[in-house]
């Protein structure tokens, strides 16, 4: 129920030594033909769409079994790691292949393989995306046997009545549909938007923002209203020197503008270096999930820095809008005042 995509290949994690370093390659035998409609695939993991990619492992299904080769894509990690920039062939010695060490040729390498991440504190994971068709053809070729699928990638709707019926059969042992160590990306991220240490940091977090935030609106308001009140003998003399008051309260918003627009050009600038230098430092997680399982066992994704351009032109907006409110007020007071009275030395 609910599902709308699904794709069946083989996982298997290898063991792979470079340089005296050992490096944890994980390897993806997808269905070239249904993957692109399945994973879950972002700009953080490839300027490349998932569907070029896949026609990428099509094209050269057909090398795959006359050069007993399988083309593969790998991520950033295994391409530096293996040094493929020199020589695209390289070998890894898979599960249950005894003949020699499997022969692939990366064909195309990209930043991330969705699914398949660096994990924090411990060592290097470097990932490999190859066509199962591809894979199993040259596996077949020199073990004589037959590969056998064991990993599904499924992509559901939002339904979440249907969701919930979904993962109790997925979960159910005695059901013919039961997958084992199941990974439920929407469970996950539920689990990880519930975790105290979240929460506790977004509220510090918010606290902050919106302290510092109303104490700088304050502060600018004040500020410009004690220039614009010290300065009304400086607007009366333009005033008595030919001057409209027009003319005058321009002279006041002009300036203000100015100082205005530069304040938050600077803010925001700012705040995306800061953002971008400080947030990745501050994440943090729990180490169980509500399932109780240990959380280095689930693969971390890169951190990315997601701005909400609506929430910060919301934001921007208003506080323009204040300041605009804060501008008239201050016109006023420049213009409204007599120019005898202004001028007049010890009230005399």
């Amino acid at each position: 129920p609910d599902v709308t995509s699904a794709t069946i290949g083989y996982n298997a994690a290898i063991s792979a030594q470079t340089n005296a370093a050992s490096t944890q390659v994980t390897l993806n035998a997808v269905n070239a033909d249904t993957y692109a409609q399945t994973s879950v695939w972002t700009a953080s993991n490839s300027a490349q769409s998932v569907s070029e990619l896949m026609g990428l492992l099509r094209a050269n299904r057909a090398n795959a079994t006359a050069q007993n080769t399988v083309p593969a894509i790998v991520d950033e990690a295994l391409w530096s790691s293996f040094h493929l920039a020199q020589d695209p062939h390289f070998t890894l010695s898979v599960p249950g292949y005894n003949a020699t060490s499997l022969h692939l040729i990366a064909v195309g390498h990209i930043a991330h393989i969705s699914g398949i991440y660096d994990l924090a504190g411990y060592g290097d994971n470097a990932g490999v995306l190859t066509d199962f068709a591809s894979y199993a053809a040259v596996y077949q070729h020199d073990t004589a046997t037959t590969l056998q699928q064991n990993y599904v990638w499924l992509h559901v709707g939002h339904d979440e009545a249907a969701l919930t019926t979904l993962r109790a059969m997925l979960n159910d042992a005695n059901n013919p549909l039961h997958l084992n160590q199941l990974l439920d990306r929407r469970a996950i991220i539920s689990n990880a938007a519930r975790d105290p240490l979240v929460i506790d940091l977004l509220g510090v977090l918010a606290i902050c923002t919106v302290t510092a935030g109303v104490l700088g609106v304050l502060g600018a308001l004040v500020a410009a209203w004690l220039s614009a009140r010290s300065r009304l003998t400086n607007f009366a003399v333009l005033r008595a020197l030919g001057s409209t008051p027009g003319q005058t309260a321009r002279v006041l918003v002009w300036e203000q503008a100015i100082i205005t627009a530069t304040a938050l050009s600077l803010g925001l600038v700012l705040g995306l270096i800061l953002a971008g230098a400080i947030l990745p430092t501050l994440i943090f997680t729990n180490l169980l999930t509500r399932q109780n399982t240990f959380i280095g066992a689930i693969n971390v994704p890169p951190i990315q820095t997601i701005i909400p351009f609506g929430a910060v032109a919301v934001v921007v907006g208003g506080v323009a809008v204040i300041f605009l409110i804060m501008l008239a007020l201050m016109t006023r007071v420049v213009a409204r005042p007599s120019v005898s009275q202004t001028l007049r030395l010890n009230e005399d």
